[in-house]
């Protein structure tokens, strides 16, 4: 566990939150799950998404929502740097348009970009703290798989 995940973890210890898990935090504080974060259940049952694509989905937008929310804490600060660095340079408005799309874009922020002095990933950070934020088991074993098979740069 390197530095910024040990932080959090302390952070996600001593919160009223942190013990509940992200779903039930909402019945005690203002912030809210967005509602396109759906679980692999819903995206398969009720949106009719095949099983492994409805886990890819989760994964991927549970990472997003992890990486927007820790993002506002100091020790992502170097995360923050170098990722809003990087959509500056290769995500612009357009025009010109980038030839790199959201989701290569977002893939990389999530897994291949090392921050602070440890070198740790927003992915590596959550794995770190995943018992902590209460993530679902096939969820948790998703994001596994997809650490294992990023980009990798």
């Amino acid at each position: 566990m390197g530095q910024a995940s040990r932080k959090l973890a302390h952070r996600l210890r001593h919160s009223r939150r942190g013990t509940q898990g992200w779903r039930q935090q909402g019945q005690h504080d203002a912030v809210r799950i967005p509602k396109d974060v759906k679980n692999i259940h819903h995206l398969v049952e009720h949106e009719g998404y095949d099983p492994l694509h409805a886990a890819y989905i989760a994964a991927q937008n549970l990472l997003s929502f992890f990486a927007e929310s820790v993002s506002t804490f100091d020790e992502f600060d170097a995360y923050c740097d170098i990722v809003g660095a990087a959509e500056d340079a290769y995500m612009p408005g357009g025009p010109p348009f980038s030839p790199l799309t959201v989701s290569y874009f977002t893939t990389w922020a999530l897994f291949d970009v090392r921050f602070g002095p440890d070198q740790e990933s927003i992915v590596t950070c959550l794995l770190d703290v995943a018992e902590l934020v209460c993530i679902a088991p096939l969820t948790l074993d998703t994001v596994q798989h997809f650490q294992g098979s990023h980009m990798g740069t």
